[in-house]
């Protein structure tokens, strides 16, 4: 049994769906249950429940632990009293929140794909953390999209970053973005920095900032399009180089894509990604500085942790080098 968020086009669905093709693999039947209408539905109507044919022996629920109770309530308590609970969480710091330490009580074991991820879980719980990297694996055969659908030249030096901005801005820290690319490249309209990024209500604000940071040189410019799963990977396919100034990831997926598929890739060395980046020969891992969190939208309730401050400098020299050895 699988509890999943699906059919959402966020990150976090395309990892459960990496690790439902691995549970695949070692039971040969699986129900799955996607809660991801659940999570959109703003009038809280109750889940329909799914009753089972015979009682679980066990659920695996590949969901953030605040929405844990959104996907348990799908299921009859009968159906999983003797199931055993192993749930699929990734954190972001390594300050996991007090208010949420309730659900540990719910679960017999976690599954997280890193250790920095794990260290938050393990500060936090007594319970059995696994680490488990997603299987990652991309379609190499899909073509790239077309890049004069963005209005980008061919023969340009093309980057691309790719970012949810909904909750915590600051996280993804795309005005660092901004800044490496035109110190790198000034208004260079033969270095375009496709921003491919989904804003919330509370965080338009950053559009209009990145906006007037960018000003009249339009080689940085920002795509809101939603994408199939499909469509991501091409759009991704199109890089000459991706760029990542995170402050922190509980994984990095699409930096994990993008190494996959053989794109230089020029990231903040610190978080999950400096678990996995180093193995991979076209990854530069940007140095960095721990800065104490602040954040005006005070997303995480946790505020005594530190997280990375990427060098911007350092960053724009890399990307310098890649677009000389490229062009």
């Amino acid at each position: 049994m699988i509890v999943a968020d699906l059919t959402n086009t966020h990150g976090l669905a395309r990892a459960a769906q990496y690790e439902i093709e691995r549970l695949a693999a070692v039971h040969s039947e699986l129900v799955t249950i996607d809660i991801a209408p659940t999570l959109k539905d703003r009038k809280r109507t109750k889940p329909v429940l799914t009753p089972l044919n015979a009682p679980a022996s066990q659920v695996y629920l590949l969901t953030q632990p605040d929405n844990l109770g959104k996907g348990l309530a799908h299921l009859r308590p009968e159906d999983i009293a003797g199931a055993r609970r192993t749930a699929l969480w990734v954190w972001e710091n390594n300050a996991f929140p007090r208010g949420w330490q309730f659900v540990f009580d719910l679960v017999d074991e976690v599954w997280t794909p890193s250790q920095f991820s794990a260290q938050a879980f393990r500060n936090r719980s007594k319970l059995p953390i696994k680490v488990l990297p997603h299987a990652v694996s991309v379609d190499k055969t899909l073509e790239p999209l077309p890049r004069a659908r963005f209005g980008v030249p061919d023969d340009a030096f093309l980057g691309i970053a790719i970012m949810d901005i909904q909750s915590c801005p600051e996280r993804k820290n795309p005005w660092a973005h901004v800044a490496a690319w035109q110190r790198a490249f000034g208004a260079s309209q033969s270095h375009i920095l496709l921003m491919k990024i989904r804003f919330g209500k509370r965080t338009r604000i950053v559009r209009d900032e990145l906006l007037r940071m960018v000003g009249q040189a339009q080689n940085i410019r920002i795509i809101e399009e939603i994408f199939t799963s499909e469509d991501m990977t091409r759009f991704q396919r199109m890089a000459d180089v991706y760029l990542s100034l995170h402050r922190s990831e509980g994984y990095g997926l699409n930096i994990h894509e993008m190494l996959e598929l053989g794109v230089p890739t020029v990231a903040t060395d610190y978080s999950a990604n400096a678990e996995y980046g180093p193995k991979y020969p076209h990854y530069f891992g940007v140095d960095y500085r721990l800065v104490p969190y602040r954040d005006w939208l005070a997303h995480y309730e946790e505020a005594d942790f530190e997280w990375a401050d990427a060098d911007v400098d350092d960053a724009a020299g890399k990307l310098r080098a890649l677009a000389n050895r490229i062009q």
